[in-house]
């Protein structure tokens, strides 16, 4: 909701802007239009996401279970039930009271 917050217009003036002019313009034989705002949207792959609310245990469809391998909280806990062992990708903490020091 903040993507419109920090923009400023490309009005086809700004040299720092030539290579991605030539590739949505150039290239395409389309014109600048004049005044014109970019969104960029990218999606990550996260593969196997472990979700907390709490940032201790996962509050996933797995069940509740250890966020981290060990105290140190370096990596990951591995993944439940799946053969090979295999640690969690990626930390997803959802919004909430608890989850203030993850912002």
């Amino acid at each position: 909701a903040k993507v419109d917050q920090y923009c400023t217009a490309d009005s086809s003036g700004d040299d720092t802007l030539a290579a991605l002019h030539k590739v949505l313009y150039e290239e395409t034989g389309e014109e600048h239009p004049g005044r014109v705002f970019y969104v960029f949207v990218c999606r990550a792959a996260l593969g196997f996401p472990v979700f907390t609310q709490n940032g201790v245990n996962s509050s996933g469809p797995l069940g509740e279970h250890d966020l981290y391998a060990s105290s140190e909280e370096r990596e990951l806990a591995l993944i439940p039930g799946i053969t090979p062992s295999m640690p969690y990708h990626a930390l997803v903490v959802q919004a909430g009271p608890l989850a203030e020091g993850y912002k």
